[in-house]
């Protein structure tokens, strides 16, 4: 028996350890119960988007409850992917809190898997355990999801190392990679394409931090390999492989159109700007070097200096490894330097270059986190969406996790897994106690709720983000969806035949003209129809659409349309659609990565 286990633990050993390594992370999602963390507000955006889906929108956009019951564009402009997963389950009856832990699981498990294959890919099953083990336990990680509570923040950085990993492939395949023969390839490509896409449509902030930098990351990298080395004219190999990366992000950009452009150009008509003053200002919230060091833990918020109740802690795990890394470096390039012969690089494999890229990228973005970064983010365009500057952990801990990988590259083939299995251990004990909540809730449904009327009420004031520009957020919250402006309807003048999110069908039997109110907070894209004939609409000082409604019977239709920016968007999304299917219609299964043992 002994013997047998011993077998199974021989052979399956990158299983077990990714287990445990996952477990580690979420075994407090497992238990019974759930906790309240600074962003409460999964539950009604599932819910909110699975009425929308249930009406009909396709893509969603509008959510009726949310703006106090006058409606908000909100999956125009938060990244939707997260709550329309969610919204299937929701919509085949699993109770609300379950599908939460449910998705914070999924992108525990993503973020290991995505991990170990590029780190298996760089340096062998050994780095591939080490590199799933330091990103899937760094400590920011449990901050996303014990105390921020950031469910869309956590799912982005799930699939930074799958973009890796498959740049990686693609750029080692070569230009001409892209042939009906090349299998891994074309796998690589539609991985690309997969992982960019679901990170755009997941959190455009960590899209907006990690796309130029992988693309600074594919230009390197390129320089490292055996073709642009042997080329003649080495400028034109790199143009031309860089440009074959570069076609699966313009494809990216495609597939997800129908929301990138719209959430770009239309939201000057939402109170956005609101999200950038004040608390949010980016100039309260830079880090200090010390505070990546400092083991302190806490469940409060941000503020201006180095006295955060919130850590932006490394890890010592991750950090002894990274410093032990770094150290080889220097000693390897203070031998290059002594030699002399600085014309030519100093010879290293592929995977050591990576090491010494992957190193510079960590520099640079843990460096756009302090305060001495801030002439940077006062010139830079949209980068102030980004509202803290500490967000910038969310691409440095994915560099961190390769530099921690690649430490195996210090040892011979016959040490490494030793050496894997050890720091891992190290790390899943120094890391394990930072992802559980600060407590648990009696009831979660105070806080993660699906009562329209709720959400209404209580919800709407926690995310105002993108009200529409002319609508008073005084208000009270909409009681009910039509009314006369002047005096009060009676029962018998008005009946609502329709009543979808993004749809109303009024029918007004009115014995004078009246001007009738439709408590739906105006956007681009609302429109009227009298008798199904289009009619001007105008809105009240509370930002409210009017309708002049006639005597007699007739029927008023209220209807969210789209805008010529949305219906170009779209069809650039269903045009890349078509093209990605014809593209990837062939694909078959992708050969296996290396491998060290």
């Amino acid at each position: 028996m002994l013997s047998v286990f011993s077998k199974l633990v021989r052979r399956r050993w990158t299983t077990l350890v990714l287990t445990a390594v996952v477990l580690a992370a979420g075994w407090s999602l497992l238990r019974p119960g759930f906790f309240r963390a600074h962003d409460f507000t999964h539950g009604a955006r599932i819910v909110e988007m699975a009425r929308g889906l249930e009406d009909g929108q396709l893509p969603v956009r509008w959510s009726r409850n949310l703006g106090y019951g006058y409606g908000m564009p909100l999956f125009e402009f938060y990244a939707p992917l997260p709550f329309f997963v969610g919204a299937v389950p929701w919509l085949a009856g699993v109770e609300l809190v379950t599908i939460i832990k449910l998705l914070y699981l999924a992108t525990t498990v993503g973020t290991a898997w995505g991990g170990y294959l590029l780190g298996r890919q760089l340096f062998g099953r050994s780095g591939g355990v080490l590199t799933a083990a330091a990103l899937t336990l760094a400590p920011y990680r449990a901050v996303n999801i014990f105390v921020r509570g950031a469910l869309s923040e956590a799912a982005g950085i799930m699939f930074l190392p799958w973009i890796l990993w498959s740049l990686i492939i693609l750029i080692e395949a070569g230009p001409g990679s892209f042939s009906r023969s090349d299998r891994s390839g074309r796998a690589a490509a539609l991985a690309l394409t997969a992982s960019l896409t679901g990170l755009l449509l997941t959190h455009n902030l960590t899209a907006l931090m990690f796309v130029p930098f992988s693309l600074v990351f594919a230009g390197l990298y390129i320089l490292t390999g055996p073709q642009w080395h042997q080329a003649a004219d080495k400028l034109r190999c790199w143009w031309r492989q860089l440009l074959g990366v570069v076609r699966w992000y313009i494809l990216t950009i495609g597939l997800s159109a129908f929301y990138v452009f719209p959430a770009l150009l239309e939201k000057g008509f939402t109170k956005v700007d609101s999200i950038l003053g004040g608390y949010f200002d980016y100039s309260l919230h830079f880090l200090y070097i010390r505070q990546f060091w400092q083991p302190n833990w806490g469940y409060g918020g941000s503020v201006w200096g180095p006295d955060d109740d919130i850590s932006f802690f490394l890890g010592f795990g991750q950090l002894a490894v990274a410093i032990l890394v770094a150290v080889a470096i220097a000693w390897q390039g203070y031998h290059w330097w002594r030699q002399g012969n600085r014309r030519r690089l100093p010879r290293v494999s592929s995977s050591g270059w990576t090491v010494v890229i992957a190193a510079g990228l960590l520099v640079a973005s843990l460096f756009l986190s302090l305060l001495k970064a801030k002439f940077i983010w006062d010139v830079l365009p949209l980068i102030n969406f980004i509202q803290f500057p500490w967000r910038w952990l969310a691409v440095a801990i994915v560099w961190l996790a390769v530099l921690v990988g690649g430490s195996t590259l210090l040892l011979p083939k016959s040490r490494r897994r030793s050496w894997a299995l050890i720091w891992t251990v190290v790390i899943l004990l120094a890391n394990v106690w930072f992802f559980q909540p600060e407590s648990y809730l009696d009831d979660p449904s105070d806080f993660y709720y699906h009562d329209a009327s709720m959400i209404r009420r209580e919800m709407s004031g926690i995310l105002p983000d993108f009200i529409p520009a002319t609508l008073n957020v005084e208000l009270a919250p909409a009681a009910e969806r039509t009314r006369c402006r002047h005096r009060e309807c009676l029962p018998e003048e008005m009946t609502v035949l329709i009543d979808r999110s993004h749809q109303l069908l009024v029918e007004t039997r009115l014995k004078n003209p009246e001007e009738i109110v439709i408590n739906v907070a105006d956007f681009p894209g609302w429109r009227l129809e009298l008798d199904g004939q289009p009619i001007d609409k105008t809105t009240t000082s509370d930002g409210l659409i009017i309708a002049e409604m006639p005597v007699g019977q007739h029927r008023l239709g209220v209807l969210l349309d789209s805008t010529p920016v949305r219906s170009i968007s779209d069809a650039t999304t269903a045009v890349s659609l078509l093209a990605a299917g014809l593209v990837f219609v062939e694909l078959r299964p992708a050969g296996k990565g290396g491998d060290d043992e």
